[in-house]
């Protein structure tokens, strides 16, 4: 996430347009070995991933930004589980 945050606070503010797609890579690394309950580390890593797009986008009003909802990880079996509240969460973030 701080390299994340880092590159997203330098924009090239002559870029068009920012695609991110990598929050099941941020979700899946912040809740680690804790697979018995983890929707607490889900959640905090998605409102600081929305935390730090939304900062870009303040930042940079004229760049267009996408994000690109989780995709399945057939290795990953409690994101399977979770895909459907991971999508919500994040969707209901971006509409805000």
């Amino acid at each position: 996430m701080s390299g994340f945050s880092a590159i997203m606070s330098t924009s090239d503010a002559g870029s068009k347009c920012v695609v991110v797609s990598v929050v099941e890579n941020f979700i899946v690394d912040a809740v680690g070995a804790d697979v018995i309950e983890p929707e607490d580390a889900i959640d905090k890593c998605i409102v600081d991933f929305l935390t730090v797009v939304q900062t870009s986008v303040i930042k940079y009003p004229k760049i267009k930004f996408g994000v690109v909802m989780p995709l399945k990880r057939p290795a990953v079996i409690w994101y399977q589980e979770r895909i459907d509240q991971i999508s919500k969460f994040l969707g209901d973030g971006i509409k805000t």
